[in-house]
């Protein structure tokens, strides 16, 4: 059995994939991988066999956890415990949201949120069915389902928006940084109290003492704590993988 901290862990779902499940865990060099399945019968105990089987010739650990995939609390009540326990070790996450049940999808995604795991998808290269003619019926497009249950209304998790003026100065930041390169800290103030983000910040032409103090307090700490700025390897900061997302989604 895998101990120590810093391990790499990866979680995923088993239904009908076999390589959307095990080439991630090669890629991210999985110390362990929790499978969280419902192969009660076949085909499902077959997928889970052969997911086990390459598993084990990469030398990869593995944890089975039978669980309904198709009811939400389970499913997260499943995995929070997981992300709970691997978390008070240190281990860092890694989620697949792309492979099992849609439901499995949905929890996995809120779930990575919840405890800052990586969560991550995995496109398909290649498909094995290739006759397209499989999902018509009598000349009729239907596509992989026949039928479908009700809807299943999810419980609503309420994720926190940014605040805009924080996204905006964040804007303004990279954009600062893109035409005039590093450390304008001065054009920066100066376009944020323009925008009305910031108070006199200047006087004669130069950044004042508390104008600085204001940006710190009121920007750059807030960036740094919400993980959207981090010092790189030369000691400056930059705008991070998640920053930019940000930026992507929010700002105007």
């Amino acid at each position: 059995m895998t101990f120590g901290r810093n391990l790499r862990v990866v979680i995923s779902c088993v239904t009908f994939d076999t390589v959307k499940i095990v080439k991630p865990a090669l890629h991210f060099r999985a110390d362990m991988i929790y499978l969280i399945h419902q192969a009660d019968s076949q085909p499902y105990s077959d997928f889970l066999k052969e997911v086990i089987d390459e598993l084990e010739s990469g030398g990869i650990e593995h944890k089975e956890v039978h669980t309904n995939i198709n009811k939400f609390e389970d499913v997260m009540r499943t995995l929070v415990r997981i992300m709970e326990k691997e978390t008070e070790k240190g281990n860092i996450l890694y989620v697949n949201i792309e492979a099992g049940s849609a439901i499995y999808s949905s929890a996995s995604l809120i779930a990575s949120m919840m405890f800052n795991a990586t969560s991550f998808n995995v496109g398909t290269k290649e498909h094995m069915i290739k006759d397209y003619t499989l999902y018509y019926e009598n000349g009729r497009p239907m596509g992989l389902a026949r039928d479908v249950y009700d809807p299943f209304i999810l419980p609503e998790f309420r994720l926190e928006r940014p605040r805009s003026e924080l996204v905006k100065a964040l804007a303004i930041w990279k954009d600062v940084r893109t035409r005039f390169g590093r450390r304008k800290l001065k054009e920066t103030m100066i376009r944020l109290e323009e925008e009305g983000l910031l108070e006199n910040v200047s006087e004669d032409g130069k950044v004042t003492h508390s104008g600085q103090m204001a940006f710190r307090r009121k920007f750059l700490l807030k960036w740094i704590e919400k993980g959207w700025m981090a010092k790189n390897e030369n000691g400056n900061l930059e705008i991070t993988p998640y920053g930019e997302m940000v930026l992507k989604m929010f700002a105007e």
